[in-house]
């Protein structure tokens, strides 16, 4: 049985970036300069570049593991997931994934409402942050599919990508579990964006695929 060390190279630290609920232009995968308004928020970073040392002993690739279950078709075991895209929040029923490390594959939906962290009922994340009344932190929720599924999120599944469970693409990236149980994810584009800007460098893995290219809706809003 292997060992595995990793070191934090560049992490983005517990803070928020101001943007807005439609960031990402779905066309080019580039940071909207036109911001609305009215869906302007802070929203919480939280992701952390890492080096795994004895790297030849693990295969670190964007793909599903081995033991992927029926439950998720058409995702299967072995496939590739090497692509990040934007979704439509307000497009109902958008099917996600997640595999983490304890409680494995669960299935849920997107919920279509902004999070803003209330520091009176999530006074943990709001400590971290530093969330007030005035100061709240955005994010969306992904929520089990059904009431019969077992929790979409638990302790120790944070880091977790949100895969469409349609295409596989990364959707978002989940760190925690609200006072309500539903768990917690960053815009993927958010996070792509924050990372480029922070090391100076391109991601080019997973790489960008515009949304009805992978079966999502676009924003459809006016330029």
């Amino acid at each position: 049985m292997y060992e595995y060390w990793y070191i934090v190279e560049i992490c983005s630290g517990r803070r928020t970036i101001a943007a807005s609920k439609y960031a990402t232009d779905e066309k080019t995968d580039k940071f909207k300069e036109k911001q609305i308004p009215e869906s302007q928020g802070h929203w919480i970073l939280d992701w952390a570049l890492i080096r795994i040392d004895n790297a030849k002993q693990r295969d670190v690739v964007n793909q599903l593991p081995e033991n992927v279950s029926g439950r998720v078709l058409p995702l299967v075991p072995n496939m590739p997931c090497d692509k990040w895209s934007t979704f439509n929040a307000n497009q109902k029923n958008i099917a996600v994934v997640k595999f983490g490390r304890t409680t494995h594959e669960t299935r849920g939906n997107i919920n279509s409402t902004i999070v803003l962290i209330d520091p009176t009922i999530d006074a943990q994340i709001s400590k971290i942050y530093g969330f007030t009344d005035t100061y709240r932190g955005s994010c969306f929720e992904a929520v089990k599919a059904s009431a019969k599924d077992s929790e979409f999120l638990d302790s120790g599944d944070s880091g977790s990508i949100l895969l469409h469970q349609e295409s596989g693409a990364h959707l978002g990236l989940l760190f925690g579990i609200s006072s309500s149980g539903n768990a917690l994810f960053i815009p993927m584009g958010l996070v792509i964006q924050d990372i480029e800007r922070v090391t100076g460098k391109k991601v080019v893995e997973p790489a960008f695929a515009r949304p009805e290219t992978v079966g999502l809706a676009p924003y459809q809003l006016p330029e």
